[in-house]
């Protein structure tokens, strides 16, 4: 640009000086040559002036070198520029070397942040669910307490039925209780009556036993007679011996018999003891079981005139019902005991039965041997007699004491049979017992819960006389515990809904079983419920508790004062707080939840978009999904947490904050586990993981070649590197050991101070201060030059960019522009002279009066001009004339006017 104007102002100046001066004077008004004062002739000036032009071109020739040698002189400065351009770039390389191992420590701490990030955000998530899964929890309470209110008017009518069931059981389990006692007595009666047999039994075996002693005496007495008659004695002795032997077995096995019949009345005692404490259990029973029906009676006569207060009694019913189904199933089994022990008892008495035959055959047989006995000792008394008849009779009493020792044989096995079936009958009494006093504590258990449960009908019996008292006082607007007042002058409570209950002036519940309840509530949703003034629920199953509270959408909960939730399963607890959107909650005082799944806890918590939480005095999460948790903690970025007071992510997305940017508010990370170093880990790593990573980069380094900046603040990177003080460089057997140079690449050498070598071989010769040398192979051999190359091995510098400013360096594209521009100049100065020569190649001589026009063409260095001229001479002092020329390049137009005037 500045060649250019340079050019342009010398060209324009000489052109200016030389063919204006010719066109003028050659379209002027020619003088006469008489005159010698005429200041000169119009030939003679022309001449002049055109000799005059041909000594200006060469000046403007010269003004162009001048202009050329400025932009070498600009070009001198451009390089230059490029010097400290690549001394500013010596600069940033060294800067970046040393924010290296900043970058490294600053990689290392993002890595570290992002494990944290991972780690809360599932802390985070894990308490989210809680949380959420404890408001689901609370949902499901208060629809359970809603349908409980709604199914108590219905559930006395059950309790009802229950209680005629209840009744019914209790008749039954009497009936059967009364059977078991009927049979308990009749079993104690026959088991009397077997004690009393045993008793007779015992009695007649005492008197066997006599019998059989006498007969022992009288058969001794008899052998003691015998033993004097030695004729027969000795087949009498054998005889009598042998009848001696019987009669001695007999004994024995009476007296075991006599034993046996002496426990067995005790066992009989011991059968009898053990039912009378079940008949005295079983009459508890039937006591206790009278005393349910009873009270059940009372129970059912309670429900039928408080059919709305149910809930408790089928409360206790549940417990009584189990209670009186075990009481039945107990029942059952007694019976079946029972029955089990009237056949023991009837088997008893059969063996007894038997027991007692056979005595009296034993007394036959009995009374026979004393008979044979009597006959024999008559027999004797006349030893003289036949002891033929004798011998037959004495035969005779052995077959009978035979027939004694089987009966009594007989006997003994009866007895043993009926000790084992007395046995038997004892241990089914003992369980028997047992499963009557668990009857009996289960019948006590029964018992207390009807008592309570009759207690807790009365009560119900006397709230409900008491309520109905209340609610005509109400109604009459007369004292008591209740009282109406619509001083404000409010319509009446309208139920218009299916089921629905209103209570209060200008209280509406129009949503099927809805409840609305205070002055001016409105509960229009299905099932929703609107508790306080103006309290309003508007959507399925919604719940609004308070004064003022508004909870729109299904399922939204507001309870506090005033709180809003607006949306599907939003919830607003507390004082003041909003929580607008799909599942928003906002808990506390002032908090505000704004956004699907948005939730703000605390006082003045902020949770403004979808998935924001919230916690905290004054905290505020702005970004989507972002998490604030703490006083005054801000979380403003996408994704982003912040945890602590004060504590803010500075409004970037996807970061992990546990401080903020004031002094004092930066926190340490303490208790972190190592964490797995991999190429796809992204856990968070600890200060001895960190240890041990710097422990293996000095060494990787040492073994490297790396070394610096301990003493002289270089650093040399590759084997056989080498740098000097301040100086950097990077490469196997690179070299700079000028001061704060930067050799880069294999054998590069930056031996000048600042020097650049960029690339392998490249070299800064010593004395080249602030060189630069670009590419493999280049050589800088001046003070702040740059080189691309070397001598025969040049390079073009390609994608230059056009030169703004004063420094810059031009492209081709830049020259060859200027260097049109200069060319078009000369072309329409060569126009110039060309116009200027045909104007002046012809001069008409008028007279006084006369006009001419003459038309001229001209030549000048390939550029042609044409030219028309018109004067006029009007006196004969003056002239007038009047000239228009163009260029037949680029199609340049000039004009000329001029006035000629003589004198002497």
């Amino acid at each position: 640009m500045i060649l250019r104007d340079r050019i342009e102002r010398g060209l324009r100046a000489s052109l200016m000086l030389g063919s204006s001066a010719i066109v003028l004077q050659a379209l002027g008004a020619p003088l006469p040559l008489t005159k010698e004062t005429a200041i000169g002739s119009a030939i003679g000036a022309g001449a002049a002036h055109a000799q005059g032009f041909q000594i200006d071109y060469p000046q403007a020739s010269q003004s162009i070198s001048t202009s050329l040698a400025n932009n070498s002189t600009s070009i001198a400065q451009v390089s230059t520029a490029l010097s400290n351009t690549t001394t500013s770039t010596s600069q940033i390389a060294s800067s970046l070397s040393a924010t290296s191992s900043t970058t490294t420590a600053v990689s290392n701490r993002t890595n570290l942040v992002s494990n944290l990030v991972s780690s809360v955000q599932v802390s985070t998530a894990s308490s989210i669910t809680e949380l959420n899964s404890a408001l689901s929890n609370t949902n499901t309470s208060l629809t359970s307490v809603t349908t409980s209110l709604q199914t108590t008017a219905s559930t006395g009518l059950l309790v009802s039925g229950s209680l005629i069931n209840v009744s019914a059981s209790l008749v039954a389990a009497q009936l059967s209780i009364a059977n078991n006692s009927t049979s308990v007595l009749a079993n104690s009666t026959s088991l009397v009556n077997v004690s009393t047999s045993l008793s007779n039994v015992s009695t007649s075996l005492s008197n066997v036993s006599t019998s059989l002693s006498n007969a022992s005496v009288s058969v001794s007495g008899l052998a003691s007679a015998l033993s004097t008659t030695t004729s027969t004695g000795l087949l009498v002795s054998s005889s009598l011996n042998t009848v001696s032997t019987s009669l001695s077995n007999a004994s024995v096995s009476g007296s075991g018999l006599a034993s046996a019949l002496s426990t067995t009345p005790s066992t009989g005692l011991l059968v009898s003891r053990s039912l009378n404490p079940v008949s005295t259990s079983l009459s508890k029973v039937s006591t206790s079981l009278s005393n349910s029906s009873v009270s059940a009676s009372g129970l059912a006569s309670a429900l039928s005139t408080t059919p709305s207060t149910g809930l408790l009694v089928s409360s206790s019913l549940n417990t009584v019902s189990p209670s009186l189904s075990n009481t039945q199933t107990s029942v059952a089994n007694n019976s079946t005991s029972l029955s089990n022990t009237q056949t023991s008892v009837a088997n008893n008495s059969t063996s007894l039965s038997n027991v007692s035959t056979s005595l009296s055959n034993v007394s036959t047989s009995l009374s026979n041997v004393s008979t044979s006995v009597s006959n024999l000792s008559s027999s004797l008394s006349g030893v003289s007699g036949s002891l033929l008849s004798v011998s037959s009779s004495v035969f005779s009493i052995s077959q009978s004491l035979a027939s004694i020792s089987t009966s009594v044989s007989n006997l003994s096995a009866s007895l043993s049979v009926t000790n084992t079936s007395v046995s038997n009958t004892q241990t089914s009494v003992s369980q028997l017992s047992s499963s009557l006093s668990q009857t009996s504590a289960t019948v006590s258990t029964v018992s207390t819960s009807l008592v309570n449960t009759q207690t807790s009908l009365a009560n119900v019996s006397s709230s409900t006389v008491a309520n109905a008292t209340n609610i005509g006082n109400l109604q009459a607007g007369t004292d008591g515990p209740f009282r109406q007042n619509n001083n404000s002058g409010l319509a009446a409570p309208s139920a218009s809904g299916t089921n629905a209950i209103a209570g209060g002036f200008g209280s509406s519940a129009s949503g099927a079983n809805a409840i609305g309840i205070g002055a001016g509530s409105s509960a229009s949703g299905l099932e929703s419920v609107a508790i306080g003034t103006n309290a309003v629920a508007t959507g399925g199953k919604a719940v609004s508790i308070g004064s003022r509270n508004v909870a729109t959408g299904n399922g939204a909960v507001a309870i506090g004062d005033p709180n809003i939730a607006t949306g599907t399963g939003a919830v607003a607890v507390g004082n003041n707080n909003q929580a607008i959107g799909q599942g928003a909650v906002a808990l506390g005082n002032a908090s505000l939840a704004t956004g699907a799944s948005a939730v703000a806890i605390g006082d003045t918590a902020i949770a403004a978009v979808d998935g924001a939480i919230a916690v905290g005095f004054n905290t505020t999460a702005s970004g989507v999904n972002g998490t604030a948790i703490g006083s005054l903690a801000k979380a403003t970025g996408n994704n982003s947490v912040a945890v602590g007071a004060n504590s803010s992510d500075g409004g970037i997305a996807n970061v992990f904050a546990v401080g903020g940017t004031a002094a004092g508010q930066q926190r340490r990370v303490v208790n972190v586990a190592a964490g797995t170093v991999s190429a796809t880990s992204t856990d968070a790593v600890n200060g001895a993981q960190l240890s041990a990573l710097s422990s293996s980069v000095d060494t990787r380094f040492a073994q490297i070649g790396f070394s610096g900046p301990y003493t002289t603040n270089n650093i040399s990177l590759g084997i056989g590197a080498s740098a000097g003080v301040n100086a950097t460089a990077y490469g196997v057997q690179s070299a700079a050991p000028g001061a704060g140079g930067v050799a880069v690449g294999y054998q590069s050498n930056a031996t000048g101070i600042n020097g650049v070598a960029l690339g392998n071989g490249a070299v800064v010769q010593s004395g080249a201060t602030g060189g630069v040398a670009i590419g493999a192979g280049s050589v800088a051999s001046a003070p702040n030059t740059v080189s691309f190359g070397n001598p025969g091995n040049e390079r073009r510098l390609t994608n230059v960019a056009p030169g703004v400013n004063p420094t810059d360096a031009v492209n081709l594209s830049q020259l060859g522009t200027m260097f049109n521009t200069a060319q078009d100049d000369i072309k329409r100065a060569n126009g110039g002279v060309a116009m200027a020569l045909g104007a002046a190649s012809v001069q008409l001589p008028l007279e006084v009066g006369e006009m001419g026009v003459v038309g001229s063409a001209g030549l000048f260095r390939g550029d042609t001009a044409f030219n028309f001229k018109y004067q006029m001479r009007p006196t004969e002092d003056i002239v007038f004339g009047l000239g228009v020329g163009v260029t037949t390049h680029g199609g340049n137009v000039g004009a000329s006017a001029g006035v000629g005037y003589k004198w002497r």
